[in-house]
């Protein structure tokens, strides 16, 4: 349960061993590099910042990346699982270097930008295609050149259609009543009537507002030329051949797949290479000195001392932070905790004077994942998933260990509550199960839901007010004595006053408590009322007494978190309720005749797995945010800066 304590260092170096120290930092990954950019001594002499990262460094990696995001797509797929989780490429330092030495990636990403570039084109031909025949297989009817239906010098030739809902008899009718008008159906669909349309041009005028009155809309055929059959069978023609460029295209493309091994060496090479970049640009730079400074774990310092001996020209030494400055922060926990620094670093990594929370919430959370799910049979399941993907992805996942241990747990609270696949062990006729399921069962949520509702808040009220003696002990840590007393203690000591004398007149338990508590309550009351009244910053004396007011009125957003933590019992019961209608659908259609056995399979494997799969992510979720909402904010900030030392960091490769 510990932040690492951290030292600030400088290094000092000549220019010619630059390159060389940064490579051996980045090799050790010992020392947080900080951004020297923005520091008071670059705005007094900006001449001293290096030079930015070469573009040249910075294209051919993003060409890699797009370029292997391009050809992953002709890889073969070996699954959802392998898709998400890929795994690494596994070789020796000297075959990466080899690679990267002599491999030249140009040809393949020049070959994969031109087929991605046709692809684009291709696509865009292809609808325009689609447009063209869509427009054109509404006059498929026409047994006449598109080019010919056009105007004469005293007459007007337009193609167009009206909505199918008109009359059509009613427009003929009308069309009698303007001179020499002519109005020829071609096709009629469920929503257009296609027609032709001719008029005398000085009664232009007439026809345009009768044609106008039915909604008629002009269709333009641009150059089309020929009949319409004609014109859709040439464009199909067309259609066909860009389908096969495309094949073509994807076939080069599945030749050049076997170079993705060696590509995504090469992207993590210059992605490193970036790093050690980057961290030269944060430096200082004279015309012959390098400085640099940055954070150290203490432990690491005597192995830093080492390192650099190898130097002739560096020099290292400790130094004392400015008084605003805050060292970046690394977790330091025992391997059954290391998991959980998932969760810790997701919400916001403690700031380097606050408490680590990993290991406090760990066994909150392994125990309320398991309640969310209670079914045993779901989690052997999760825990042989996540078992079988962190031996077959290498690379330490803290997500897929976090999941193993939750599984475990839900594989405790499933036996507890006798969940097992919903209530399949009460189904199978062997006693055997039924009385391991039993022997093993403290109570059945669906028998005794209300055992399950104390359960929920009685562990949610025990981790609020852990989490207030936890801002105790920080307080103490800290030596703020008067806070201490004045806001955690007297939060505890009216909470439980509350507690116990809604207790006492409910007649649990004794009724001399209450006129113990009816005293105690107030008197904390008024204690953390007037600590908040005198130490507030406000300079109104209205707003302080208002701002202390509304602290003793939080009592209330107390009782809300409080009960916020049933959200384990409802997930838990629709876990179970769900499993259960899965079981009783799967019974159901096994009765039917001859292929029922093989229905009742599918809906058992289906139902249970997609019971699984969305109850997971709802127990992951839900456990997530009682933490960051109803625990973290009792005693714990967060937003502290990262520790991120200048490494190696590859995404594809997993150097032995």
């Amino acid at each position: 349960m510990a932040i690492v304590p951290m030292d600030k260092v400088v290094l000092l170096t000549h220019k010619s061993e630059k390159e060389g120290l940064l490579k051996e930092l980045q090799r050790e990954g010992i020392v947080h590099i900080s951004d020297l950019k923005e520091s008071n001594l670059i705005k007094d002499y900006p001449e001293f910042s290096p030079p930015e990262i070469t573009p040249e460094l910075e294209e051919i990696s993003s060409n890699l990346s797009r370029t292997i995001t391009f050809l992953s797509k002709y890889e073969e797929r070996g699954g959802v699982l392998s898709g998400l989780l890929k795994p690494k490429i596994l070789l020796n330092s000297e075959e990466f270097e080899k690679i990267v030495n002599k491999f030249d990636p140009i040809p393949i990403i020049k070959k994969c930008a031109e087929y991605e570039q046709r692809q684009r084109e291709i696509a865009t031909e292809e609808n325009h295609i689609h447009s063209l025949i869509e427009l054109v297989s509404n006059w498929i009817e026409l047994d006449y050149p598109l080019e010919e239906i056009k105007s004469t010098d005293k007459t007007r030739i337009v193609s167009g259609f009206i909505p199918n809902h008109i009359n059509v008899s009613k427009v003929k009718e009308s069309a009698h009543k303007i001179e020499a008008f002519s109005f020829e159906i071609v096709t009629e669909t469920p929503e257009e009537i296609y027609c032709i349309v001719a008029y005398l041009k000085e009664a232009a005028q007439d026809a345009e507002e009768f044609l106008s009155a039915f909604d008629f809309e002009i269709v333009d055929f641009g150059e089309l030329k020929g009949k319409p059959k004609d014109i859709v069978s040439e464009l199909e023609k067309d259609l066909s051949k860009l389908r096969d460029e495309l094949d073509t295209i994807s076939r080069s493309c599945s030749e050049l797949v076997n170079n993705l091994p060696k590509l995504r060496i090469l992207s993590d090479h210059y992605t490193n290479l970036i790093s050690q970049k980057t961290a030269e640009n944060n430096s200082i730079a004279t015309k012959e000195a390098v400085y640099i400074e940055g954070w150290a774990r203490r432990r690491d310092y005597k192995k830093l001392e080492s390192l650099l001996e190898k130097f002739t020209s560096v020099s290292m030494s400790k130094v004392s932070p400015e008084v605003d400055e805050e060292p970046p922060t690394d977790l330091e926990n025992k391997k059954p905790f290391r998991p959980f620094e998932f969760i810790t670093e997701l919400y916001g990594m403690p700031h380097s004077y606050e408490l680590d929370p990993t290991p406090l919430l760990a066994p909150f959370f392994a125990i309320f994942f398991g309640l969310c799910l209670t079914d045993a049979g779901y989690g052997i399941i999760l825990a042989v998933l996540s078992f079988i993907m962190m031996k077959k992805f290498p690379g330490g996942k803290k997500l897929l260990q976090l999941l193993f241990i939750s599984a475990i747990a839900t594989v405790v609270m499933g036996a507890i509550t006798g969940g097992w696949f919903g209530d399949a062990f009460k189904r199978i006729p062997f006693s055997s199960v039924r009385s391991f399921r039993k022997s093993v069962m403290l109570f059945d949520p669906m028998e005794t839901p209300m055992l399950f509702f104390l359960i929920a808040v009685g562990l949610g009220y025990f981790q609020i007010m852990f989490g207030l003696c936890l801002a105790l002990y920080d307080n103490l840590r800290k030596r703020e004595y008067l806070p201490a007393l004045f806001s955690p203690i007297m939060w505890l000591v009216l909470l439980n006053s509350l507690v116990l004398l809604g207790l006492s007149a409910a007649g649990i338990i004794p009724k001399t408590f209450i006129s113990y508590c009816k005293i105690i309550a107030p008197v904390a009351g008024l204690c953390i009322f007037f600590f908040k009244f005198l130490y507030e910053k406000e300079e109104s004396l209205f707003a302080r007494f208002v701002l202390a007011g509304f602290t003793i009125f939080s009592v209330v957003f107390y009782v809300g978190d409080v009960l916020s933590y049933l959200r384990l019992m409802a997930l838990g019961m629709v876990t179970a309720g769900i499993a259960m209608a899965v079981n009783i659908i799967a019974g159901i259609v096994g009765g039917v005749p001859i292929v029922g056995v093989i229905f009742a399979v599918i809906v058992l494997i289906g139902g249970h797995l997609f019971n699984l799969a969305i109850n997971t992510l709802g127990a992951f979720v839900h456990t997530l945010r009682l933490q960051y909402v109803e625990f973290f904010p009792k005693f714990f900030q967060g937003g502290g800066k990262q520790f991120k030392p200048l490494r190696i960091e590859n995404k594809y490769v997993i150097i032995t």
